[in-house]
């Protein structure tokens, strides 16, 4: 099991990420390419799988995450914080999700809309040690 971010939206090719790289997601594993005309329908295109550089996944970003919300830090400060932000700004959607079994885990995920919702939901998540899932579409 492994976590998945997708970064979504016509000006995508305008963010830059600290860690990781971003595939297109046609590219990316094959379970993330079955996938992609699926999100791309959902969150708009091109679409990008945000890959961590270890695992083909996104899971060492979100164990990354998870650690910085639990030191009680600043979730502003933080790398994925950054992105939340940048996708704020450039009006890009992010996906993201723990995959499991369930071949719909993708669409199991809470819409928010506002960085404030973003980090509430993340820093609950993360304290109760619930698996992160979330899709920003922040308000255009």
């Amino acid at each position: 099991m492994s976590y998945f971010i997708i970064i979504s939206g016509k000006s995508v090719s305008a963010l830059s990420v600290d860690e990781g790289f971003l595939t297109p997601i046609k590219r990316a594993q094959s379970y993330i390419s079955s996938l992609a005309s699926d999100i791309s329908s959902l969150d708009g295109s091109p679409a990008y799988l945000w890959e961590d550089g270890k695992s083909g996944t996104s899971t060492e970003i979100v164990y990354n995450l998870e650690n910085h919300v639990r030191e009680e830090k600043s979730l502003n400060a933080s790398v994925f914080g950054k992105v939340i932000s940048d996708c704020e700004s450039l009006r890009l959607s992010l996906r993201l999700w723990w995959a499991n079994n369930n071949p719909h885990a993708f669409t199991d995920v809470a819409c928010v809309k506002t960085m404030a919702e973003v980090y509430s939901i993340i820093s609950q998540q993360a304290c109760n040690c619930d698996v992160i899932t979330l899709l920003f579409k922040p308000n255009n």
